[in-house]
């Protein structure tokens, strides 16, 4: 049995039976191939979408367990710095000066926000402004 990819070119090519097939079976077939096609494409694209959602969840979850590691660990530093502050200060003003500390980092993150989202949305107003 010979491959025809590995035919020689001297080799008289082989006769077709484009004769005895009809417009509307070669339709009918260009239709069916186009259907099996599309189906593949589909499964492919459903295939990757799931995918990407499972992802999307493991990335999810894990961001969401490092959010609440952060604020406990932040919560430690918090408690650390009243109690190293207390023999200096006191009780209240140690608690008073770490919340003041906080609330000037706390403002200083919310200026800095209010900057880069004021930018942004003037450059999104703005049609011939640069990128």
């Amino acid at each position: 049995m010979t491959n025809r990819l590995s035919a020689n070119l001297d080799d008289e090519p082989e006769e077709s039976d484009a004769g005895d097939r009809s417009l509307s079976d070669d339709v009918r077939q260009l239709a069916d191939d186009a259907r099996a096609y599309a189906l593949a494409e589909a499964g492919y694209q459903k295939a990757r979408a799931v995918y990407f959602g499972k992802g999307l969840t493991q990335v999810g979850f894990l961001g969401v367990l490092a959010l609440f590691l952060v604020f406990f660990a932040l919560m430690g530093l918090t408690f650390g710095a009243v109690l190293a502050l207390l023999p200096q200060f006191g009780g209240w003003a140690a608690g008073g000066l770490v919340f003041a500390a906080l609330l000037a980092g706390a403002l200083l993150l919310a200026g800095t926000a209010m900057l880069i989202w004021n930018h942004v949305w003037r450059n999104l107003q703005d049609r011939d402004a640069p990128q």
